[in-house]
């Protein structure tokens, strides 16, 4: 391996740690079993947050974060079939 390729390694070990907890929740949440509850619990935060605030949705701890982006690659997962066929076959 190349080390002047590690794109971690400017990072301290518990970012490393936090970041590798992201990607494997993101991962896992594509999912298709955990599609109703994804939805659910977006739904739930977001009107939770719309009641609570001004219109602007601020994500203030990681769990919000993390919560919408597992939605973010749920839904860019979603939509391979829906591309063009020679796009979605690569």
């Amino acid at each position: 391996q190349n080390d002047g390729c590690d794109i971690l390694a400017n990072l301290h070990k518990k970012q490393r740690q936090t970041l590798r907890k992201m990607v494997i929740d993101m991962v896992l949440s594509t999912d298709m079993s955990k599609h109703m509850s994804l939805l659910a619990d977006l739904k739930t935060m977001v009107e939770t947050k719309k009641v609570a605030g001004s219109g602007v949705l601020l994500l203030d701890n990681y769990t919000d974060r993390i919560q919408v982006l597992e939605n973010l690659v749920h839904c860019a997962d979603l939509s391979n079939p829906t591309k063009p066929l020679p796009l979605y076959k690569r």
